[in-house]
C-alpha cells in the first residue's frame, strides 16, 4: 500500500556533452549513461531488446482484438539525428537502440511503430529538428513526427483531420533548455515555435499530481473525427498542439513508460499512441501495470478544484511522513466531495501508516463497494486482513481480486500463499493452476505453484515448478532453498517407499 515515488523530470540530474558548433547532447540522465547507450552495442541488453519486442507484439494483439488502432512513436535521439555534430572522437554503434528492437519485430508489429529518423534528418535542411541546448525536439521536429503519425494512421482511420503546414504560424524565442542550464556558463539559443492559427480544440480537463505528472483532455465539436489516448513519460513531449486538432477527443497521459489498460478499457478510444524517448527503451514495461491509471490518478479525478487540491496536498504530506496532517487533508476532501474507490484506498494507506488497521480495513471495504470491478481494493484488503491474522478472510479477499482482474500478475502469488497459510490447500492449488497459464513468465507465481504442489503432496510437479521459478529468476536464495527442500522431501519419500 505504499505509494510509488515518481520524480519530476525537472529535478533529475542531467549532464551534457558539447559537440561541434556548440550543440549540446544529453550525456547522462540520472543514473543512465545515455551516450553509452548510443555508442556501445552492448549497453542495451539482449533481454531488454527481446522484452520490448514481446511488449509491442502483445499490445498489437490486444488492441487488434478490441478493434483499436495502435502506434508506438519512438523519438530518435539527437545523437543519431545530429550524428555529424557529435565530437570527433565519438562513434555511434551500428544500430540505434530502437533499430535493435525493430530488427526483432514481426512485420505486423513493425508496421505499428513510427521512428521518424529519416524525416528529422531531412528536416534539418529547413529548420532545426532538435534544440541546440536541449534533448527535446523543436516544434518543427514535433511537426514532422506528427505528419509521420498521420501517414501511419490514415489507412486505418481515413476520417482523420490532418493539419496543413499553412495552418501554422511561426515565431522565435530564446531558451536555455534542460542542457543549456547545466553547463557553465549557461547556454541559450533562439528556437522557432509554432502555434495553430485557428485552433478548434478546447481544454476539457487538466489534472496534475504532486510530481507534476498528469493528464489533459482536449475536445472539439467535430463528431466525425476519431478519439485518441496518447501516453508519454515525463521526459517526452508529444506533438500535442497538432494532435489535438486531429481528433474530436484526445487524452494526453503521463505514464512511466507503459500503457494503462484500465484507462483504455474505460475510454474505448479509436487509437492509442505510446510515445517514448529512445533512451526510455532501457526499461521494459510490465503490462498490465499494477500502478495503473486508477492507482496513479484515480483519487484526483474529482470535479471540485478545491477537493482536488486537498487530495494532492494529502499525497504530498503522506510522502513527507506527515501522516496525521495528510489524514486531515483527506477529511477536507471528503467534506467537499463524495469519495471514490481510490480515495478510500488512499485513506487506507494513511490509517496503515498510523497503525490503525481496523480503520484501514473499513476504508478498503468501502472502496470495494464504490467500484465493484476494481480488484486492487480487494488485494489491499487481503494484505490488511492477513496482517491482522484473519487468514481465511484474507484468502477470500485475494481470491476476489484475481477473479476481478486475472491479468494482474501480482495478485496471484499473494492469493496462493495466503490460501496455503490459511490451510486451504485445495484453494491454493486451484488458484495456482488458474493463474500459471495466464502468467507463465512470472517467477513469483511459479514459486507459489511449487509451494501449492508441495503442500498437496504432488512432489514431481513441485520440483518442476521450483526449477521454472529459478530459471526465471536465477540466483534467488529463497527459490534455491525451496528447491532444496522439495528435493529433500522427494528423497525422503523415495527412501520411505
Amino acid at each position: 500500500l505504499r505509494p510509488t515515488r515518481r520524480v519530476p523530470s525537472s529535478v533529475v540530474a542531467r549532464t551534457a556533452l558539447e559537440g561541434r558548433d556548440g550543440r549540446l547532447f544529453l550525456s547522462t540522465n540520472a543514473d543512465l549513461d545515455v551516450l553509452r547507450l548510443h555508442t556501445d552495442s552492448g549497453a542495451l541488453r539482449e533481454e531488454v531488446v527481446a522484452g520490448w519486442a514481446g511488449v509491442l507484439r502483445r499490445r498489437r494483439e490486444r488492441f487488434a482484438q478490441s478493434g483499436i488502432a495502435y502506434l508506438t512513436l519512438v523519438t530518435p535521439a539527437a545523437h543519431v539525428v545530429y550524428a555529424d555534430q557529435l565530437p570527433a572522437d565519438t562513434t555511434l554503434a551500428p544500430l540505434s537502440p530502437f533499430q535493435r528492437v525493430a530488427a526483432q519485430l514481426d512485420a505486423l508489429t513493425a508496421a505499428q511503430c513510427v521512428y521518424p529518423l529519416a524525416e528529422l534528418i531531412a528536416g534539418r535542411a529547413e529548420q532545426d529538428t532538435f534544440q541546440p541546448v536541449d534533448s527535446e525536439w523543436t516544434d518543427w521536429g514535433a511537426w514532422l513526427a506528427y505528419l509521420a503519425l498521420m501517414r501511419a494512421l490514415r489507412p486505418t482511420l481515413p476520417n482523420l483531420s490532418v493539419l496543413d503546414e499553412s495552418d501554422l504560424e511561426w515565431s522565435s524565442r530564446e531558451v536555455s533548455g534542460s542542457l543549456g542550464s547545466v553547463v557553465s556558463p549557461q547556454r541559450r539559443a533562439i528556437v522557432r515555435t509554432a502555434r495553430v492559427r485557428t485552433p478548434r480544440s478546447r481544454l476539457a480537463a487538466h489534472v496534475v499530481d504532486e510530481a507534476r505528472a498528469g493528464f489533459t483532455i482536449l475536445v472539439q465539436e467535430r463528431p466525425e473525427l476519431p478519439t485518441a489516448v496518447v501516453f508519454s513519460d515525463a521526459t517526452t513531449t508529444p506533438p500535442a498542439k497538432y494532435l489535438s486538432e486531429s481528433f474530436r477527443r484526445v487524452m494526453f497521459v503521463t505514464s512511466p513508460n507503459c500503457v494503462y489498460f484500465d484507462l483504455i478499457d474505460r475510454e474505448r478510444p479509436d487509437v492509442v499512441i505510446h510515445h517514448v524517448a529512445e533512451h526510455g527503451l532501457v526499461d521494459v514495461p510490465v503490462e498490465p501495470s499494477f500502478t495503473d491509471f486508477r492507482a496513479t490518478y484515480g483519487d484526483l479525478v474529482v470535479d471540485d478544484p478545491q477537493a482536488m487540491a486537498d487530495q494532492r496536498r494529502s499525497r504530498v504530506l503522506l510522502r513527507s511522513g506527515r501522516t496525521s496532517e495528510a489524514l486531515v487533508a483527506s477529511d477536507d476532501v471528503l467534506a467537499r466531495f463524495a469519495p471514490n474507490a481510490r480515495m478510500m484506498v488512499h485513506r487506507a494507506r494513511l490509517h496503515i501508516e498510523l497503525g490503525d488497521m481496523s480503520s484501514a480495513a473499513e476504508a478498503l471495504r468501502h472502496a470495494t463497494t464504490l467500484d465493484p470491478g476494481d480488484g486492487a481494493p480487494w488485494f489491499f484488503l487481503g494484505q490488511v486482513l492477513a496482517a491482522r491474522g484473519n487468514l481465511d478472510q484474507s484468502a477470500r479477499a485475494y481470491a476476489r481480486a484475481v477473479d476481478l482482474e486475472p491479468d494482474q500478475a501480482v495478485f496471484w502469488p499473494a492469493a496462493v500463499h495466503t490460501a496455503l497459510a490459511a490451510g486451504q490447500i485445495q484453494l491454493g492449488l486451484a488458484l495456482a493452476a488458474r493463474g500459471w497459464p495466464l502468467h507463465p513468465s512470472d517467477p513469483a507465481l511459479a514459486h507459489a505453484l511449487s509451494r501449492a504442489c508441495l503442500a498437496g503432496g504432488r512432489l514431481p510437479e513441485a520440483e518442476a515448478a521450483a526449477r521454472t521459478a529459478l530459471a526465471l529468476r536465477p540466483g534467488s536464495l529463497e527459490y534455491e532453498r525451496h528447491l532444496a527442500g522439495v528435493l529433500g522431501q522427494m528423497s525422503n519419500s523415495e527412501g520411505a517407499s
